[in-house]
């Protein structure tokens, strides 16, 4: 069997055969621009065919407009859909830690992708915690939970995790809380006596859409992830192929902490002066002393 084609996606028909086949293949990738090892002996960077390429106008014209665009350029030209230097998220956004680098004062936060059904087949359940510094700078923290599970073993992994980081909020889809696991983890939080504020986020939007927030903070540098986490070199290439790749479920739960953080707005309560501050009868020992608590209240509800 001879399969010729050209890559567009990581889980196209060649992506899906090698997933599960692929000690059974050879695979020729014929780059348009060559790099190491090139099986027609070219050296790195040389054109493919361009006795045709670059002396048509047309073929011209399509290489500079792919060019352009990283994922096209990645996929169609280079037959490696899933671009390195990153296409949605940009390679140079991720910043990376040391433990020693973790700070102590941090804020807590928790978001959750969930799949439904655990399958070979389906995506993975991802939880993930993370801290929020003094300058606003986010701490992605090493123990996450990544990985294919029913809804009893997510459900105390996510109580472990709340046991253990204590988070101020956790951000989940409504369609996986409400309409799948709800019951059964509010009845182990009584269980378990381990309770936290889950706020249900709509699932509206394409993916992308709900990545923007989690990208600003990215490009700003003001997302620091852990090096030494097991499984972040495998996070880190979903992130850089993400919307072409073939799983998405670590970037769903970034881009849930991002938007939790996004909606999160500062209470601010102005008290404003009224007449119950004069005196509606002659002036009292009584009336001085009520001014005063009265004073005092609307300072702490200002400060």
């Amino acid at each position: 069997m001879i399969i010729v084609a050209n890559r567009r996606h990581e889980d196209d028909l060649v992506g899906r055969i090698l997933n599960e086949e692929d000690k059974l293949w050879t695979v020729v990738r014929l780059p348009f621009d060559a790099e190491d090892d090139d099986p027609l002996g070219r050296k790195p960077g040389e054109p493919l065919w361009p006795e045709w390429f670059l002396k048509n106008e047309r073929a011209i014209a399509q290489i500079a407009r792919a060019r352009k665009n990283a994922r096209t350029w990645a996929g169609l030209f280079q037959q490696r859909p899933a671009p390195e230097e990153g296409n949605f998220f940009k390679k140079d956004w991720i910043v990376e830690y040391r433990p020693d680098d973790l700070p102590r004062d941090l804020r807590f936060y928790s978001a959750s992708d969930h799949a439904v059904r655990t399958k070979e087949s389906n995506d993975l359940t991802c939880l993930l915690s993370a801290g929020l510094d003094s300058n606003g700078r986010l701490w992605i923290l090493p123990d996450w939970f990544w990985d294919r599970a029913d809804t009893g073993v997510v459900v105390e992994r996510m109580l472990d995790m709340a046991a253990r980081r204590k988070p101020l909020r956790w951000w989940a889809g409504s369609d996986h809380i409400t309409g799948s696991i709800g019951p059964f983890l509010s009845k182990r939080m009584l269980e378990r006596n381990v309770f936290f504020p889950l706020d249900e986020v709509s699932a509206r939007g394409d993916k992308s859409a709900r990545a923007q927030s989690i990208a600003g903070r990215m490009s700003a540098k003001m997302v620091m992830f852990p090096s030494f986490a097991p499984g972040w070199d495998k996070a880190k290439h979903e992130i850089l192929t993400f919307p072409g790749g073939t799983h998405d479920d670590f970037v769903d739960a970034l881009a849930e902490l991002g938007r939790g953080l996004d909606q999160m707005v500062n209470a601010h309560l102005t008290v404003t002066v009224t007449s119950n501050t004069i005196p509606r009868q002659r002036l009292t020992v009584q009336w001085v002393k009520d001014s005063a608590k009265r004073r005092e209240r609307r300072e702490v509800l200002n400060a």
